[in-house]
Protein backbone atom coordinates (compact mmCIF):
# COMPACT_ATOMS: atom_id res chain seq x y z
CA UNK A 1 0.00 0.00 0.00
CA UNK A 2 1.16 3.68 -0.98
CA UNK A 3 1.01 6.51 1.22
CA UNK A 4 1.44 10.15 0.35
CA UNK A 5 4.24 12.03 1.95
CA UNK A 6 2.97 15.32 2.85
CA UNK A 7 4.61 18.25 4.77
CA UNK A 8 3.67 20.33 7.51
CA UNK A 9 3.45 23.29 6.44
CA UNK A 10 4.56 25.51 3.34
CA UNK A 11 7.67 26.99 3.89
CA UNK A 12 8.05 30.74 4.65
CA UNK A 13 10.04 33.12 3.67
CA UNK A 14 12.92 33.19 5.90
CA UNK A 15 13.07 29.34 4.57
CA UNK A 16 12.93 30.18 0.95
CA UNK A 17 16.15 32.68 1.74
CA UNK A 18 18.16 29.80 3.60
CA UNK A 19 17.49 27.66 0.25
CA UNK A 20 18.91 30.61 -1.53
CA UNK A 21 21.48 31.61 0.78
CA UNK A 22 23.09 27.96 1.07
CA UNK A 23 23.80 28.06 -2.87
CA UNK A 24 25.28 31.18 -3.05
CA UNK A 25 27.70 31.13 -0.43
CA UNK A 26 28.85 27.78 -1.60
CA UNK A 27 28.93 28.73 -4.99
CA UNK A 28 30.60 32.22 -3.81
CA UNK A 29 32.72 30.20 -1.90
CA UNK A 30 33.86 28.06 -5.06
CA UNK A 31 34.32 30.88 -7.57
CA UNK A 32 36.00 33.26 -4.72
CA UNK A 33 38.60 30.22 -4.02
CA UNK A 34 39.40 29.82 -7.48
CA UNK A 35 39.48 33.51 -8.65
CA UNK A 36 42.17 34.58 -10.96
CA UNK A 37 44.22 37.38 -8.74
CA UNK A 38 44.38 39.85 -12.01
CA UNK A 39 43.62 39.88 -15.20
CA UNK A 40 44.02 36.30 -17.27
CA UNK A 41 43.43 34.70 -20.46
CA UNK A 42 42.01 31.65 -18.92
CA UNK A 43 38.58 30.59 -19.66
CA UNK A 44 38.05 32.61 -22.53
CA UNK A 45 39.48 35.72 -20.95
CA UNK A 46 40.84 37.74 -23.41
CA UNK A 47 39.10 40.68 -23.34
CA UNK A 48 38.98 41.01 -19.80
CA UNK A 49 41.95 43.22 -19.74
CA UNK A 50 39.92 45.84 -22.09
CA UNK A 51 36.63 45.34 -20.15
CA UNK A 52 38.41 45.89 -17.26
CA UNK A 53 39.63 49.58 -18.36
CA UNK A 54 36.67 50.52 -19.65
CA UNK A 55 35.09 49.96 -16.29
CA UNK A 56 37.28 51.80 -14.32
CA UNK A 57 37.65 54.52 -16.61
CA UNK A 58 33.84 54.71 -17.57
CA UNK A 59 34.75 54.14 -21.44
CA UNK A 60 32.87 52.07 -24.22
CA UNK A 61 34.41 48.43 -24.37
CA UNK A 62 34.35 46.34 -27.68
CA UNK A 63 30.67 46.64 -29.67
CA UNK A 64 28.10 47.36 -28.70
CA UNK A 65 30.03 48.69 -25.64
CA UNK A 66 28.26 46.59 -22.70
CA UNK A 67 26.87 50.18 -21.01
CA UNK A 68 25.30 48.55 -17.76
CA UNK A 69 28.61 45.99 -17.66
CA UNK A 70 30.60 48.59 -17.86
CA UNK A 71 28.57 50.96 -14.94
CA UNK A 72 28.08 48.02 -12.87
CA UNK A 73 32.04 47.78 -13.20
CA UNK A 74 32.91 51.16 -12.24
CA UNK A 75 30.99 50.60 -9.26
CA UNK A 76 33.46 46.73 -8.09
CA UNK A 77 36.10 48.72 -9.39
CA UNK A 78 35.90 51.31 -6.41
CA UNK A 79 36.12 48.33 -3.49
CA UNK A 80 39.16 48.07 -1.55
CA UNK A 81 40.00 44.66 -2.38
CA UNK A 82 43.37 43.35 -4.32
CA UNK A 83 44.01 45.03 -7.78
CA UNK A 84 41.12 46.29 -10.01
CA UNK A 85 41.33 43.18 -12.32
CA UNK A 86 40.57 41.27 -9.05
CA UNK A 87 37.80 43.63 -8.01
CA UNK A 88 36.13 42.71 -11.32
CA UNK A 89 37.05 39.02 -11.43
CA UNK A 90 35.08 39.67 -7.58
CA UNK A 91 32.02 41.24 -10.01
CA UNK A 92 31.71 37.53 -11.85
CA UNK A 93 31.62 35.39 -9.08
CA UNK A 94 29.19 37.86 -7.24
CA UNK A 95 26.90 38.39 -10.40
CA UNK A 96 27.21 34.13 -10.96
CA UNK A 97 26.82 33.15 -7.34
CA UNK A 98 23.33 34.77 -7.43
CA UNK A 99 22.39 33.88 -11.11
CA UNK A 100 22.56 30.32 -9.05
CA UNK A 101 20.86 31.50 -6.09
CA UNK A 102 17.72 32.78 -8.69
CA UNK A 103 17.87 29.81 -10.22
CA UNK A 104 17.60 27.50 -7.02
CA UNK A 105 14.35 29.82 -6.33
CA UNK A 106 12.99 29.76 -9.33
CA UNK A 107 13.28 25.87 -9.58
CA UNK A 108 11.39 25.79 -6.06
CA UNK A 109 8.78 28.39 -7.37
CA UNK A 110 8.31 26.09 -10.40
CA UNK A 111 8.02 23.19 -8.41
CA UNK A 112 6.20 24.37 -5.38
CA UNK A 113 2.78 22.93 -6.49
CA UNK A 114 3.86 19.74 -8.28
CA UNK A 115 0.85 17.27 -8.10
CA UNK A 116 3.84 14.87 -6.75
CA UNK A 117 3.44 14.01 -2.92
CA UNK A 118 6.84 14.53 -1.51
CA UNK A 119 7.45 16.96 1.63
CA UNK A 120 8.31 20.70 0.43
CA UNK A 121 11.42 20.08 2.52
CA UNK A 122 12.59 17.67 -0.45
CA UNK A 123 11.34 20.31 -3.18
CA UNK A 124 13.70 22.37 -1.49
CA UNK A 125 16.70 19.45 -1.38
CA UNK A 126 15.91 19.15 -5.32
CA UNK A 127 15.69 23.02 -5.91
CA UNK A 128 19.25 23.35 -3.96
CA UNK A 129 20.53 20.42 -6.32
CA UNK A 130 19.15 22.22 -9.68
CA UNK A 131 21.11 25.17 -8.42
CA UNK A 132 24.61 23.93 -7.47
CA UNK A 133 24.32 21.96 -10.50
CA UNK A 134 24.03 25.01 -12.43
CA UNK A 135 26.57 26.62 -10.52
CA UNK A 136 29.70 24.02 -11.20
CA UNK A 137 29.04 23.55 -14.37
CA UNK A 138 32.47 23.95 -15.73
CA UNK A 139 31.65 26.75 -18.22
CA UNK A 140 29.29 28.69 -15.47
CA UNK A 141 32.21 28.32 -12.79
CA UNK A 142 35.17 29.27 -15.38
CA UNK A 143 32.76 32.73 -17.01
CA UNK A 144 32.88 33.24 -12.38
CA UNK A 145 36.48 33.61 -12.16
CA UNK A 146 37.13 35.84 -14.62
CA UNK A 147 36.42 39.61 -16.12
CA UNK A 148 33.93 39.06 -18.31
CA UNK A 149 30.16 39.74 -19.80
CA UNK A 150 29.03 36.51 -19.40
CA UNK A 151 28.69 36.33 -15.32
CA UNK A 152 26.54 39.11 -15.36
CA UNK A 153 24.15 37.89 -18.15
CA UNK A 154 23.55 34.82 -16.11
CA UNK A 155 22.66 37.02 -13.81
CA UNK A 156 19.84 38.98 -15.54
CA UNK A 157 18.55 35.90 -17.64
CA UNK A 158 17.74 33.97 -13.98
CA UNK A 159 16.20 36.97 -12.48
CA UNK A 160 14.19 37.15 -15.58
CA UNK A 161 13.13 33.60 -14.98
CA UNK A 162 12.63 34.06 -11.56
CA UNK A 163 10.34 36.94 -11.80
CA UNK A 164 8.11 35.52 -14.18
CA UNK A 165 8.51 31.45 -13.06
CA UNK A 166 4.71 31.92 -11.27
CA UNK A 167 2.89 32.83 -14.42
CA UNK A 168 5.28 30.48 -16.65
CA UNK A 169 4.82 27.51 -14.58
CA UNK A 170 1.87 28.07 -12.34
CA UNK A 171 -0.52 29.65 -14.03
CA UNK A 172 -0.84 32.61 -11.70
CA UNK A 173 -1.52 36.23 -11.88
CA UNK A 174 1.21 38.56 -12.51
CA UNK A 175 0.68 42.44 -11.27
CA UNK A 176 1.25 45.18 -13.69
CA UNK A 177 4.01 46.82 -11.58
CA UNK A 178 5.69 43.55 -11.35
CA UNK A 179 5.73 43.04 -15.17
CA UNK A 180 7.03 46.60 -15.40
CA UNK A 181 10.02 45.46 -13.35
CA UNK A 182 10.63 42.49 -15.17
CA UNK A 183 10.62 44.66 -18.46
CA UNK A 184 13.13 47.15 -16.94
CA UNK A 185 15.58 44.46 -16.17
CA UNK A 186 15.38 42.86 -19.54
CA UNK A 187 16.16 46.18 -21.34
CA UNK A 188 19.16 46.78 -18.58
CA UNK A 189 20.37 43.54 -19.71
CA UNK A 190 20.30 43.71 -23.05
CA UNK A 191 22.58 46.59 -22.25
CA UNK A 192 25.09 43.85 -21.28
CA UNK A 193 24.89 41.26 -23.64
CA UNK A 194 22.30 41.48 -26.78
CA UNK A 195 21.97 37.73 -26.78
CA UNK A 196 18.65 38.48 -23.48
CA UNK A 197 16.20 39.03 -26.53
CA UNK A 198 16.45 35.14 -26.51
CA UNK A 199 13.79 35.21 -23.64
CA UNK A 200 11.47 37.99 -25.55
CA UNK A 201 8.98 34.46 -26.39
CA UNK A 202 8.65 34.26 -22.78
CA UNK A 203 7.90 37.78 -21.87
CA UNK A 204 5.19 37.88 -24.84
CA UNK A 205 3.78 34.37 -23.48
CA UNK A 206 3.49 36.49 -19.87
CA UNK A 207 1.99 39.46 -21.25
CA UNK A 208 -0.70 37.73 -23.43
CA UNK A 209 -2.01 36.46 -20.00
CA UNK A 210 -1.88 39.54 -18.38
CA UNK A 211 -3.23 41.47 -21.23
CA UNK A 212 -6.04 38.40 -20.91
CA UNK A 213 -7.83 39.92 -17.93
CA UNK A 214 -6.36 43.75 -17.92
CA UNK A 215 -9.18 46.14 -18.00
CA UNK A 216 -6.80 49.44 -18.53
CA UNK A 217 -4.58 47.22 -21.03
CA UNK A 218 -4.06 50.55 -22.82
CA UNK A 219 -2.67 52.29 -19.92
CA UNK A 220 -0.45 49.07 -18.43
CA UNK A 221 0.97 49.05 -22.50
CA UNK A 222 2.25 52.21 -22.03
CA UNK A 223 3.54 51.44 -18.18
CA UNK A 224 5.22 48.82 -19.96
CA UNK A 225 6.82 50.57 -23.35
CA UNK A 226 8.23 53.16 -20.38
CA UNK A 227 9.89 50.40 -18.16
CA UNK A 228 11.33 48.94 -20.81
CA UNK A 229 12.97 51.64 -22.87
CA UNK A 230 13.88 53.20 -19.05
CA UNK A 231 16.18 49.62 -18.88
CA UNK A 232 17.35 50.12 -22.37
CA UNK A 233 17.89 53.73 -22.49
CA UNK A 234 21.48 52.54 -20.59
CA UNK A 235 23.21 52.25 -23.96
CA UNK A 236 22.74 56.50 -24.01
CA UNK A 237 25.46 56.01 -21.81
CA UNK A 238 27.92 55.26 -24.86
CA UNK A 239 28.00 58.49 -26.57
CA UNK A 240 28.29 60.48 -23.52
CA UNK A 241 31.07 58.17 -22.20
CA UNK A 242 32.51 58.13 -25.73
CA UNK A 243 32.59 62.41 -25.66
CA UNK A 244 34.60 62.30 -22.20
CA UNK A 245 37.92 60.73 -24.58
CA UNK A 246 38.06 58.01 -21.86
CA UNK A 247 41.47 55.71 -22.99
CA UNK A 248 39.61 52.70 -24.14
CA UNK A 249 36.60 54.21 -26.44
CA UNK A 250 35.59 51.66 -29.16
CA UNK A 251 33.54 53.16 -32.37
CA UNK A 252 33.95 57.12 -31.44
CA UNK A 253 30.67 56.82 -30.92
CA UNK A 254 30.27 61.07 -30.63
CA UNK A 255 27.85 60.99 -33.87
CA UNK A 256 24.59 59.42 -34.56
CA UNK A 257 26.61 57.13 -37.43
CA UNK A 258 29.22 55.78 -35.18
CA UNK A 259 26.51 55.27 -32.08
CA UNK A 260 24.48 53.19 -34.16
CA UNK A 261 27.63 51.27 -35.79
CA UNK A 262 28.77 50.80 -32.15
CA UNK A 263 25.46 49.59 -30.42
CA UNK A 264 24.06 47.02 -33.03
CA UNK A 265 28.12 45.78 -33.39
CA UNK A 266 28.35 46.40 -37.08
CA UNK A 267 32.11 45.36 -37.10
CA UNK A 268 31.13 41.66 -36.15
CA UNK A 269 28.07 40.91 -37.73
CA UNK A 270 30.55 39.01 -40.47
CA UNK A 271 30.41 36.48 -37.59
CA UNK A 272 26.20 35.68 -37.33
CA UNK A 273 25.35 32.87 -39.08
CA UNK A 274 28.83 32.45 -40.74
CA UNK A 275 29.49 28.86 -39.64
CA UNK A 276 29.47 27.00 -43.28
CA UNK A 277 26.81 24.51 -43.19
CA UNK A 278 29.12 21.27 -43.42
CA UNK A 279 30.33 22.14 -39.99
CA UNK A 280 27.15 22.06 -38.43
CA UNK A 281 27.48 18.13 -37.61
CA UNK A 282 30.33 18.41 -35.88
CA UNK A 283 29.11 21.35 -34.00
CA UNK A 284 26.13 19.58 -32.76
CA UNK A 285 28.31 16.75 -32.01
CA UNK A 286 30.38 19.18 -29.83
CA UNK A 287 27.34 20.55 -28.35
CA UNK A 288 26.46 17.09 -26.97
CA UNK A 289 29.65 16.47 -25.90
CA UNK A 290 29.52 20.08 -23.73
CA UNK A 291 26.45 18.55 -22.18
CA UNK A 292 27.94 15.52 -20.93
CA UNK A 293 30.90 18.14 -19.79
CA UNK A 294 28.56 20.57 -17.96
CA UNK A 295 26.22 17.86 -15.46
CA UNK A 296 28.01 14.69 -15.99
CA UNK A 297 26.20 11.32 -17.05
CA UNK A 298 24.12 11.14 -14.29
CA UNK A 299 22.53 14.93 -14.55
CA UNK A 300 22.13 14.15 -18.25
CA UNK A 301 20.57 11.20 -16.97
CA UNK A 302 18.37 13.02 -14.61
CA UNK A 303 17.80 16.47 -16.98
CA UNK A 304 16.60 13.70 -19.90
CA UNK A 305 13.88 12.23 -17.54
CA UNK A 306 13.06 16.03 -16.83
CA UNK A 307 12.92 16.62 -20.28
CA UNK A 308 10.77 13.75 -21.10
CA UNK A 309 8.08 14.59 -18.27
CA UNK A 310 7.89 18.44 -19.18
CA UNK A 311 7.10 17.08 -22.31
CA UNK A 312 4.00 15.39 -21.57
CA UNK A 313 3.29 17.13 -18.67
CA UNK A 314 -0.62 18.50 -18.40
CA UNK A 315 1.01 21.88 -17.27
CA UNK A 316 1.74 22.80 -21.48
CA UNK A 317 3.74 26.19 -20.23
CA UNK A 318 7.18 24.27 -20.38
CA UNK A 319 6.89 23.25 -23.31
CA UNK A 320 7.60 27.48 -24.13
CA UNK A 321 11.08 27.08 -22.93
CA UNK A 322 11.83 24.78 -26.45
CA UNK A 323 11.67 28.18 -28.31
CA UNK A 324 14.46 30.37 -26.05
CA UNK A 325 16.48 27.32 -25.63
CA UNK A 326 16.55 26.86 -29.65
CA UNK A 327 17.24 30.47 -30.06
CA UNK A 328 20.20 30.73 -28.20
CA UNK A 329 21.28 27.01 -29.74
CA UNK A 330 20.79 27.94 -33.01
CA UNK A 331 23.13 31.42 -32.54
CA UNK A 332 26.19 29.66 -30.38
CA UNK A 333 26.35 27.12 -33.16
CA UNK A 334 26.22 29.78 -36.06
CA UNK A 335 28.09 32.58 -34.52
CA UNK A 336 31.64 31.86 -36.16
CA UNK A 337 34.06 32.80 -32.73
CA UNK A 338 36.01 30.22 -31.24
CA UNK A 339 34.24 31.44 -27.83
CA UNK A 340 30.69 30.53 -29.33
CA UNK A 341 29.81 27.85 -26.70
CA UNK A 342 29.55 30.45 -24.02
CA UNK A 343 26.47 31.65 -25.02
CA UNK A 344 25.01 28.56 -24.16
CA UNK A 345 25.13 29.56 -20.43
CA UNK A 346 21.72 30.52 -19.89
CA UNK A 347 20.93 26.94 -21.95
CA UNK A 348 22.85 25.51 -18.94
CA UNK A 349 20.32 27.19 -16.43
CA UNK A 350 17.48 25.69 -18.11
CA UNK A 351 19.24 22.36 -18.23
CA UNK A 352 19.26 22.47 -14.23
CA UNK A 353 15.51 22.87 -14.27
CA UNK A 354 15.62 19.95 -16.37
CA UNK A 355 17.94 18.07 -13.92
CA UNK A 356 15.79 19.03 -10.50
CA UNK A 357 12.56 17.97 -12.19
CA UNK A 358 14.36 14.88 -12.90
CA UNK A 359 15.73 14.59 -9.40
CA UNK A 360 11.96 15.31 -8.61
CA UNK A 361 10.43 12.15 -10.17
CA UNK A 362 13.12 9.71 -9.32
CA UNK A 363 12.93 11.09 -6.13
CA UNK A 364 9.03 10.61 -5.86
CA UNK A 365 9.27 7.10 -7.56
CA UNK A 366 11.30 6.01 -5.00
CA UNK A 367 9.66 7.02 -1.57
CA UNK A 368 6.20 5.75 -3.36
CA UNK A 369 7.45 2.71 -3.16
CA UNK A 370 9.78 2.39 0.20
CA UNK A 371 7.28 4.36 2.54
CA UNK A 372 5.38 2.60 4.45
CA UNK A 373 3.58 4.82 7.21
CA UNK A 374 1.33 7.78 6.53
CA UNK A 375 1.59 9.22 9.86
CA UNK A 376 5.30 10.39 9.67
CA UNK A 377 5.49 14.06 8.52
CA UNK A 378 8.88 14.36 7.97
CA UNK A 379 11.33 14.03 4.93
CA UNK A 380 11.59 10.17 4.36
CA UNK A 381 14.57 8.72 5.13
CA UNK A 382 14.57 7.37 1.33
CA UNK A 383 14.57 10.97 -0.37
CA UNK A 384 16.87 11.96 2.22
CA UNK A 385 19.50 8.65 0.59
CA UNK A 386 18.45 10.08 -2.71
CA UNK A 387 19.01 13.88 -1.94
CA UNK A 388 22.55 12.80 -0.56
CA UNK A 389 22.99 10.55 -3.74
CA UNK A 390 22.41 13.50 -6.21
CA UNK A 391 24.13 16.01 -4.16
CA UNK A 392 27.38 13.89 -5.63
CA UNK A 393 26.85 14.91 -9.38
CA UNK A 394 28.02 18.16 -8.44
CA UNK A 395 31.02 17.42 -6.22
CA UNK A 396 32.12 15.13 -8.26
CA UNK A 397 32.67 17.74 -10.78
CA UNK A 398 34.02 20.09 -8.11
CA UNK A 399 36.63 17.16 -7.59
CA UNK A 400 37.42 16.50 -10.73
CA UNK A 401 37.62 19.69 -12.17
CA UNK A 402 39.37 21.48 -9.77
CA UNK A 403 42.59 21.65 -11.18
CA UNK A 404 41.51 22.84 -13.93
CA UNK A 405 38.88 25.55 -12.72
CA UNK A 406 41.61 26.81 -10.34
CA UNK A 407 43.05 30.34 -11.28
CA UNK A 408 44.44 31.25 -7.96
CA UNK A 409 47.75 31.19 -9.37
CA UNK A 410 47.27 32.17 -13.21
CA UNK A 411 49.72 35.13 -13.51
CA UNK A 412 50.22 34.62 -17.49
CA UNK A 413 48.88 37.42 -19.00
CA UNK A 414 50.74 39.64 -15.74
CA UNK A 415 54.13 37.93 -16.82
CA UNK A 416 53.60 38.90 -20.38
CA UNK A 417 52.36 42.22 -19.67
CA UNK A 418 55.28 43.37 -17.42
CA UNK A 419 57.49 41.74 -19.38
CA UNK A 420 56.46 43.48 -22.26
CA UNK A 421 56.89 47.11 -21.10
CA UNK A 422 59.81 46.34 -19.03
CA UNK A 423 61.62 45.52 -22.67
CA UNK A 424 60.06 48.38 -24.60
CA UNK A 425 62.29 50.94 -25.67
CA UNK A 426 61.77 54.62 -24.10
CA UNK A 427 58.83 56.28 -26.02
CA UNK A 428 58.39 53.34 -28.07
CA UNK A 429 55.09 52.78 -30.26
CA UNK A 430 54.20 48.95 -29.88
CA UNK A 431 51.81 47.19 -32.53
CA UNK A 432 50.07 44.21 -31.02
CA UNK A 433 47.70 41.78 -33.30
CA UNK A 434 46.19 39.84 -30.55
CA UNK A 435 43.66 40.01 -28.16
CA UNK A 436 45.28 39.09 -25.29
CA UNK A 437 47.94 40.46 -25.50
CA UNK A 438 46.53 44.08 -26.58
CA UNK A 439 43.76 43.92 -23.33
CA UNK A 440 46.84 43.36 -21.16
CA UNK A 441 48.84 46.28 -22.10
CA UNK A 442 45.61 48.76 -21.86
CA UNK A 443 45.07 47.15 -18.68
CA UNK A 444 48.52 47.67 -17.00
CA UNK A 445 48.92 50.92 -19.05
CA UNK A 446 45.67 52.48 -18.69
CA UNK A 447 44.21 51.45 -15.11
CA UNK A 448 48.33 50.47 -13.74
CA UNK A 449 49.10 53.54 -15.08
CA UNK A 450 52.71 51.90 -16.21
CA UNK A 451 55.00 52.72 -19.30
CA UNK A 452 52.80 56.08 -19.85
CA UNK A 453 55.37 56.77 -22.39
CA UNK A 454 54.50 54.37 -25.16
CA UNK A 455 51.28 54.18 -27.31
CA UNK A 456 49.66 50.62 -28.43
CA UNK A 457 48.36 49.94 -31.36
CA UNK A 458 46.58 47.23 -32.64
CA UNK A 459 47.50 46.68 -36.16
CA UNK A 460 43.86 44.76 -36.75
CA UNK A 461 41.60 47.90 -35.73
CA UNK A 462 43.96 50.12 -37.34
CA UNK A 463 42.01 50.22 -40.36
CA UNK A 464 38.95 51.60 -38.64
CA UNK A 465 38.11 55.17 -39.09
CA UNK A 466 37.28 55.50 -35.81
CA UNK A 467 40.22 54.49 -34.56
CA UNK A 468 42.67 57.06 -34.72
CA UNK A 469 40.83 59.41 -32.55
CA UNK A 470 40.49 55.89 -30.08
CA UNK A 471 44.14 56.24 -30.08
CA UNK A 472 44.64 59.92 -29.50
CA UNK A 473 42.41 59.26 -26.28
CA UNK A 474 44.87 56.92 -24.68
CA UNK A 475 47.48 60.15 -24.76
CA UNK A 476 51.06 60.26 -26.06
CA UNK A 477 49.74 59.11 -29.34
CA UNK A 478 51.85 58.93 -32.37
CA UNK A 479 51.33 60.13 -36.01
CA UNK A 480 48.78 57.68 -37.58
CA UNK A 481 49.11 57.33 -41.36
CA UNK A 482 46.48 56.17 -43.18
CA UNK A 483 46.34 52.37 -42.93
CA UNK A 484 45.36 51.66 -46.73
CA UNK A 485 47.44 50.26 -48.31
CA UNK A 486 48.21 47.37 -45.42
CA UNK A 487 51.21 46.26 -47.12
CA UNK A 488 53.27 49.17 -46.35
CA UNK A 489 51.20 50.90 -42.99
CA UNK A 490 53.93 49.78 -40.74
CA UNK A 491 56.72 51.26 -42.96
CA UNK A 492 55.15 54.16 -43.37
CA UNK A 493 54.24 54.25 -39.33
CA UNK A 494 57.41 54.48 -38.90
CA UNK A 495 58.32 57.27 -41.41
CA UNK A 496 56.03 59.34 -39.58
CA UNK A 497 57.68 59.02 -36.41
CA UNK A 498 61.07 59.27 -36.79
CA UNK A 499 62.28 59.49 -32.99
CA UNK A 500 60.37 57.13 -31.79
CA UNK A 501 61.00 53.22 -32.21
CA UNK A 502 58.26 50.74 -33.37
CA UNK A 503 58.21 47.65 -31.99
CA UNK A 504 55.64 44.79 -32.65
CA UNK A 505 54.48 41.57 -30.41
CA UNK A 506 54.60 38.47 -32.25
CA UNK A 507 51.28 37.14 -31.43
CA UNK A 508 52.13 33.39 -31.17
CA UNK A 509 55.53 33.78 -29.48
CA UNK A 510 55.25 37.17 -27.64
CA UNK A 511 58.70 38.09 -28.92
CA UNK A 512 59.41 41.57 -29.49
CA UNK A 513 61.02 43.02 -32.66
CA UNK A 514 62.37 46.44 -33.28
CA UNK A 515 62.79 46.56 -37.00
CA UNK A 516 64.08 50.09 -36.29
CA UNK A 517 67.21 48.67 -35.06
CA UNK A 518 65.88 49.64 -31.13
CA UNK A 519 65.26 46.31 -29.16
Amino acid sequence: MKYEVTGPRKPDSLVLASVAAIVFIAALWLYIRTLAPTITWAHNGTDGGELTVAAATLGVAHPPGYPTYVTLGYLFAQLPIGNVAYRLNVMSAVCMALAAALTTLGIFRAIDTSPLSLTWLTRAGVAIIGGLTFAVAPMVWGQATIAEVHALNALFAATLIYLLTPTLFRNEAILPNQFAIALFVWGLGLGNLATLIALAPLIFFTWRRLAAGNQHLVFSNLQFAIAFLLGLSVYLLVPIRAGTHPPVNWGNAVNVPNFIAQITAEMYRGYVFAVPLDHYPQRLIAFAQLLVAQFGWPGVLAGAIGLQRALISPNKNWRRLALPIGLYALFALSYNTIDSDLYLIPVWLFGAWAVACGSLRLIHWVSSRFFVHSSIRILHPSSLILLLLMIFGPIWIIVTQFNVMDLSADRTAEDFAHTALAAAPDNAILITSNDGQTSSLWYYRGVETQRQDIAIIDARLAGYEWYTPAVLDQGHAPNMPPFDPEATWRVRLAAANPTRPVCEIDPDTQEMTCPNGVR
